[in-house]
């Protein structure tokens, strides 16, 4: 059979469903649309009709064990104050929140987690003060001021490195007029002194995001008001000095950016967002080492005004099957996303749909779901309320399902185990009739086929075991990532997911 008639009976078995494919389609195979699950309330409950309570700003990261967490400054009266609060998603909750350090003062907040597993806060207090504690896994460490120069110290961003280090970045005034990106790094348990990163030339700038390439080079984003023009802009740091700045794009209007990460070749994206005349637009491109390449195009819309959308309105992240995802505010004032898969953006398409504004996503990947939180702002009791949602995703392609028709009490996958797997996975299952046709066949979240067990006609009616060793048909070792498990007989379809970690 040919190859791509081979493909579409697949697709055919696995019941994928496309919402659009691109007039060109340079890659090997579609892309589909994500079911995201039900937004979940992280920021708790808040009775509105005492008092008031809006989240301004989130984070998000994950540790070491890709536990997602997320951090949000919470505005509040009476009394009034600014707190930092941070919670997890143990299993299928988000956890109650810690408060970290209930100053009166903290106005903003992001995540980043270093190689050691520490979870790191990094907030700005008023009075211009940039701050930073972490978590070890027991408790959280007293709270730091980061060495800065003193001056309208705003907005911080953090990354950690692979040696276990924590660098922050900021915006901050001096030399000349306007603000310039500054950085400084904690090392070996102490700070180091602050170092302007993107002057002479600048002004009026604002650091936006930082990550880590697979070199260990720190990168720090910035958008940067260049009289009349608005520039995009990155530097990185090899261990020892940051690099010149790079252009990554430059326009005439108002431009949000560059949100940063590394997939997994190893090349340095960015997406960011252009409000044209009459269009709101989407773009990213990416370093793929010796330049940028040219701005591709994410999405377009026309259809609805222009909201007012504040800080951060993009995000991105990468997973370990080398796509990388980015979402945004919409106009309409939802939370959209796109991922681009080899060669190809997918169809623009809502997290959820809210009458409520959506604002200010975060991503990250756990190492088997894509994670969005953001900010619902809705009017309660006649409060402006202000709280922090989630959503996640599984990888592109498949997902997890249920048995297709209640079948029979006990047929189907059981729990497969270890999950996640290194060298070996069992895959326990129960028939009821072993002269019916039964198969279980291995995936990829691509939908490509890895694997097949199609002679199953030798087990009894009964709780059946057989093993996967991380290879397919030819015998070769895959790579790690996300794969579906696949039992199919004539009456019964159940698909499980699992991990491989080499």
């Amino acid at each position: 059979m040919p190859p791509a008639c081979l493909w579409r009976l697949i697709m055919l078995k696995l019941k994928l469903h496309v919402i659009a494919i691109p007039l060109l389609i340079l890659s090997s195979y579609d892309l589909y649309a994500q079911t995201w699950c039900p937004p979940m309330r992280v920021s708790p409950e808040w009775d509105t009709s005492l008092t008031y309570y809006a989240a301004r700003y989130c984070g998000m990261t994950k540790d070491n064990s890709g536990t997602p967490w997320c951090a949000w400054c919470a505005e509040e009266f009476f009394p009034l104050q600014y707190n930092i609060y941070v919670s997890h998603y143990s299993d299928t909750a988000w956890s109650d929140p810690d408060t970290i350090y209930p100053f009166l003062g903290f106005t903003n907040c992001n995540l980043a987690t270093d190689a050691n597993g520490n979870v790191w806060v990094v907030a700005e207090e008023v009075g211009s003060a940039i701050s930073a504690c972490f978590y070890d896994g027991n408790s959280w460490s007293d709270l730091m001021s980061v060495p800065t120069p003193g001056s309208c110290c705003h907005y911080p961003v953090a990354t950690g490195d692979s040696l276990g280090n924590l660098w922050v970045c900021w915006h901050s005034g001096g030399p000349g007029d306007g603000h310039h990106i500054w950085g400084n790094a904690y090392i070996q348990g102490q700070w180091g002194s602050p170092v302007l990163i993107s002057y002479p030339g600048s002004h009026d700038e604002s650091a936006y995001s930082m990550t880590t390439d697979k070199q260990g080079n720190v990168w720090v984003g910035w958008s940067g008001a260049f009289y009349r023009s608005i520039k995009l802009c990155a530097s990185f740091n090899n261990g020892s000095t940051w690099s010149d700045t790079m252009v990554i794009a430059e326009y005439s209007t108002w431009t949000c950016g560059p949100a940063l990460t590394v997939d997994t070749s190893g090349k340095v994206w960015a997406g960011w967002l252009n409000r044209g005349v009459s269009e709101w637009n989407v773009y990213a491109n990416y370093y793929d080492g010796s330049i940028w390449s040219e701005p591709r195009l994410v999405s377009s819309d026309t259809s609805t005004p222009f909201p007012y959308v504040g800080d951060w309105p993009i995000a991105i992240t990468s997973d370990d099957a080398g796509m990388v995802w980015l979402t945004w505010m919409n106009p309409d004032t939802n939370i959209y996303y796109s991922y681009w898969n080899d060669s190809t953006w997918s169809n623009p398409a809502p997290v959820d749909i809210h009458p409520a504004k959506d604002c200010r996503p975060k991503m990250t990947f756990d190492g088997e779901r894509i994670w969005v939180t953001w900010i619902r702002w809705l009017v309660a009791s006649g409060w402006d309320t202000l709280s922090v949602y989630a959503s996640y995703t599984y990888g592109v392609g498949i997902e997890e399902k249920p048995v297709v028709q209640p079948p029979p009490s006990g047929l189907g996958l059981w729990q497969n185990y270890p999950n996640p797997f290194r060298d070996k996975i069992y895959i326990k299952f129960q028939i009821l009739n072993s002269k019916l046709q039964t198969t279980i066949k291995i995936y990829n979240c691509a939908g490509q086929l890895v694997r097949s067990f199609n002679d199953l006609t030798r087990y009894q009616s009964s709780i059946n075991q057989i093993f996967w060793d991380g290879r397919d048909e030819a015998g070769r070792k895959v790579s790690s990532g996300v794969y579906f498990i696949q039992l199919k007989t004539p009456d019964c379809e159940e698909t499980k997911k699992v991990i491989l970690l080499r």
